[in-house]
């Protein structure tokens, strides 16, 4: 049970560290949001939406240990097939998905919960545990994500 809370302790501190490092480079060279963006990022309770940046590229940013997304595969998170994802108020598109409107509202979800914890390592810590107890698509995290991003 040690060993694997270490084990478990070690994945949160490369996930915290890499979401951060993510977040910094998508909010310095992502692209600020456009005024039908702000509206629905407001609308997915996101209280400063002039804090996102999009970054939009072929390949989702890949964790650079392979512990991380080697836990992360395990749990049916594939980093690698994802089209969006969240770090902060910086979000990653992939191309052609720009104009997904139920995948930026679930993106900017995750930005509502983020400020809803109040800080990013404390979203991720919370996201890495739920991955770890439920397995990615029954993490409660991302069952809200994907029922608000199908709300009107």
């Amino acid at each position: 049970m040690e060993a694997e809370a270490g084990a478990l302790g070690t994945v949160l501190s490369l996930a915290i560290g890499w979401a951060q490092s993510v977040e910094h480079w998508i909010r310095r060279e992502g692209r600020r949001l456009r005024l039908d963006e702000l509206h629905l990022a407001a609308s997915m309770g996101v209280k400063r939406p002039q804090e996102i940046r999009v970054w939009v590229a072929d390949e989702v940013p890949i964790a650079p240990e392979d512990r991380l997304r080697d836990f992360a595969d395990e749990r049916g998170m594939r980093i690698d097939t994802l089209d969006g994802m969240t770090f902060g108020y910086g979000i990653f598109l992939r191309h052609g998905k720009e104009a997904d409107e139920a995948l930026i509202k679930h993106e900017f979800r995750h930005v509502f919960q983020t400020e809803l914890f109040g800080a990013l390592d404390e979203f991720v810590s919370l996201y890495v545990k739920q991955l770890e107890w439920h397995g990615y698509y029954n993490a409660p995290l991302e069952v809200d994500a994907r029922a608000a991003s199908t709300r009107d």
